[in-house]
């Protein structure tokens, strides 16, 4: 389950966030999303995924996970600069979609935000029976771009809508939002993030992430599901709590 993290300062950037180690700053939250229960979440582990600059440049950042105690959920702490499961980051998909074609990062991952567009067009009808009239009345006949505007009319900018949305009506612009229930026999999840590492190779991994369509692909889907993204041999490991 992706819980979206408010970072202050708020203007804290994915550079910042990955030298300052912000990750092991993150504290759990007070109940769990899925469950509700209260102080229930302790620490799990942490994994590691892409996400691209204001420079259009790609940074791989850590991700604290904790799992809860009571319905056996993993609970991911996402910046709010960093979109589920979507490598390019929150500022730079609200720049694209403002029609700000003229901004590098923007070109640099265009056909990346048309594909999130076009998913966020598919998923409209679904989102908008979840939301309802929540965030404002909905006009009879609702379109992307005027979802768009009142979402931003509503939140203020692309990161807190998507943190309401996550967190009041487990969803989110794409969809694409799951709950991993873990055993507890399966710890840190080591076997299944070196399963991971045999089956694709660093490479894969990277290209088959950014060749997002809307949709997961089996490798991404895997290393987000098991902890392990990025370069190299897979990774996970206990944090303190």
């Amino acid at each position: 389950m992706i819980y979206m993290q408010k970072i202050y300062p708020t203007s804290l950037t994915p550079e910042q966030y990955a030298e300052q180690e912000h990750h092991k700053q993150v504290k759990a939250p007070g109940n769990c999303p899925n469950c509700q229960g209260a102080h229930s979440l302790e620490a799990l582990a942490y994994y590691h995924r892409y996400i691209t600059t204001a420079t259009a440049l790609v940074l791989l950042i850590w991700v604290r996970r904790f799992l809860c105690r009571l319905c056996r959920v993993s609970v991911s702490c996402l910046p709010e600069f960093a979109q589920p499961y979507r490598p390019v980051n929150t500022p730079t998909i609200a720049a694209g979609f403002n029609g700000e074609q003229a901004r590098p990062e923007v070109q640099r991952w265009s056909q990346l935000i048309k594909g999130y567009w076009r998913r966020f067009e598919s998923h409209l009808p679904a989102l908008l029976r979840q939301v309802g009239n929540a965030l404002g009345p909905v006009p009879l006949k609702p379109t992307a771009k005027g979802f768009w505007r009142q979402l931003l009319r509503q939140c203020g900018d692309l990161g807190s809508a998507t943190r309401q949305l996550v967190h009041q009506f487990h969803t989110c612009l794409w969809g694409t939002y799951r709950c991993h229930q873990a055993s507890a026999a399966s710890g840190c999840m080591r076997a299944a993030c070196a399963g991971a590492a045999r089956r694709f190779s660093p490479t894969q991994l990277y290209y088959r992430s950014f060749g997002d369509r809307g949709r997961s692909s089996c490798a991404y889907e895997s290393t987000i599901r098991f902890g392990c993204f990025g370069p190299g041999p897979a990774r996970c490991g206990k944090l303190d709590r």
